[in-house]
C-alpha cells in the first residue's frame, strides 16, 4: 500500500469510527450492487448505511481535479433519494512519523496505569492505550510508524495473529470506549474485567517489545 493510500485508508477509519458512534454500520469499498443505480459509478470508499439518511464517505483532494467528481456524486445522490455525501479532504500534509519510545519508559507508564484502575478506569484506559500505540509501534515500526486510529491498531494486530479473536474483542469494546472518553463522554466508565484482558496484552506485548532493537523512524 502506497503511502497516499494508507493516508485516505486511515481517513476512512477515522470517519468511520465517528459514523458508528452515530448508529451507523460503515461499509467499506462498498459492491456496485449494494448502491442505487445512480451511485454505481463511483466506487466510494466508504458507505454509511443502517439508518437514514445513508451516507456516501469519499475522500477527496484539493484542487480541480476532483472537482468535477464531486458535483456528480452529489446530484447522483440526490438523484438516489435519502443519500448523503460526507466528503473527507486530503490536504496532502502528511503526519511526521514518531520516534519509539524506550520500552522502560513504556513500562514506568504501565505500571502508573495499573495503579488507576482502582481510582478512575477512564484514566487508567488513555494511559494504557498510549502505551499500547506506542508498543505496537515499536512491534511494527513501518506500519505503526504515524499516529494511528485506535481501530487500525487492533484489526492490524488482530490479523497478524498478536491478539487473540477474543482479546480483539475486548479491545475493539475498549477502543470505543476510549473514543467516547476522549471526545467528552464522561459517563463512560469502561469495566475492570475489559481492562484486566487490555493490561494482559499490554504486558505480553511489553516483553515481546523489550527483545527487539529500536528501529529509527
Amino acid at each position: 500500500m502506497s503511502e497516499q493510500q494508507q493516508i485516505e485508508a486511515d481517513l476512512v477509519a477515522l470517519a468511520a469510527e465517528q459514523f458508528k458512534d452515530d448508529g451507523y454500520t460503515v461499509v467499506r469499498e462498498p459492491s456496485p450492487s449494494s448502491l442505487p443505480a445512480a451511485l454505481r459509478e463511483f466506487h466510494p470508499d466508504a458507505i454509511a448505511i443502517g439508518k437514514r439518511p445513508f451516507v456516501i464517505i469519499e475522500v477527496v483532494r484539493e484542487g480541480a481535479r476532483d472537482t468535477d467528481r464531486i458535483i456528480r456524486m452529489q446530484r447522483a445522490a440526490k438523484t438516489a433519494g435519502d443519500w448523503n455525501l460526507h466528503l473527507i479532504l486530503d490536504r496532502a500534509e502528511r503526519k511526521q512519523a514518531l520516534e519509539q519510545v524506550p520500552v522502560q519508559t513504556i513500562a514506568s507508564t504501565l505500571a502508573n496505569a495499573r495503579k488507576l484502575i482502582e481510582v478512575d478506569t477512564r484514566a487508567a484506559l488513555l494511559l494504557g492505550w498510549a502505551s499500547f500505540e506506542a508498543l505496537a509501534r515499536i512491534m511494527e515500526p513501518s506500519r505503526f510508524a504515524k499516529p494511528q486510529t485506535p481501530g487500525r491498531i487492533v484489526e492490524t494486530l488482530a490479523s497478524d495473529g498478536v491478539v487473540t479473536p477474543t482479546e480483539a474483542a475486548k479491545l475493539r469494546r475498549l477502543a470505543d470506549a476510549r473514543n467516547a472518553v476522549v471526545h467528552g463522554d464522561l459517563r463512560m466508565q469502561p469495566s475492570i474485567t475489559d481492562l484486566a484482558t487490555f493490561f494482559q496484552v499490554l504486558d505480553r506485548l511489553q516483553k515481546a517489545a523489550s527483545r527487539k532493537r529500536p528501529v529509527a523512524t
